[in-house]
């Protein structure tokens, strides 16, 4: 068994990029985890059978001396780098998974695939558009639509990020209440 850590740099984030690595890894039979990092890369830990392993970075590394590399199925895709790092197996992995971040981040990502597919779709719509007739119009006007959908979308996180804070206090004075409640018992069974 073998472990690496990859570190992917490009534009791999909001573009399912770590979809596309996890089926990838299950595919070669790998276990390990997938994320998103602070500085807009991705880091991959994978653990393995040697040639699954080697398989599974080959495919990820398909760009090497190539400027850019577009994934297939995946438009928007273009990894830039692949840093290979191996390490001392753990054996602690039971699939691979795709860590997620907070819902905030979640969000963001999905918002911008959303946004990127739209773009693909609506480049796709104008070619067409330009043999047939006025439908990227029509796509103008959608994506148009969507921007106050975008806005309401963030406002919802918010709403949501405070409730959730609510909630984490709501359950730390719970906690509270039922330590008293606990102590309150113990005091009383024992004046009986």
């Amino acid at each position: 068994m073998r472990r690496f850590r990859l570190i992917v740099d490009g534009n791999i984030t909001g573009v399912r990029y770590r979809d596309y690595v996890q089926k990838t890894a299950l595919k070669h039979k790998l276990k390990g985890s997938v994320e998103n990092m602070k500085d807009r890369t991705v880091e991959i830990l994978c653990e393995g059978r040697d040639k699954d392993i080697h398989n599974f970075i080959k495919k990820l590394k398909n760009a090497e001396g190539k400027e850019k590399w577009h994934i297939e199925g995946y438009p928007n895709a273009e990894v830039d780098k692949v840093q290979v790092i191996e390490e001392k197996p753990t054996d602690k992995f039971t699939t691979f998974e795709i860590k997620h971040g907070s819902m905030e981040e979640e969000l963001g990502d999905q918002m911008g695939a959303s946004y990127n597919i739209l773009l693909d779709y609506a480049s796709s719509i104008r070619k067409i558009d330009e043999k047939y007739g006025v439908i990227s119009v029509n796509m103008d006007m959608s994506a148009k639509a969507i921007n106050p959908l975008s806005k309401t979308l963030e406002k919802l996180t918010a709403t949501l990020e405070e409730d959730r804070k609510a909630m984490k206090s709501d359950r730390e004075m719970m906690k509270k209440l039922a330590t008293k409640m606990e102590k309150s018992i113990v005091v009383l069974s024992s004046r009986r």
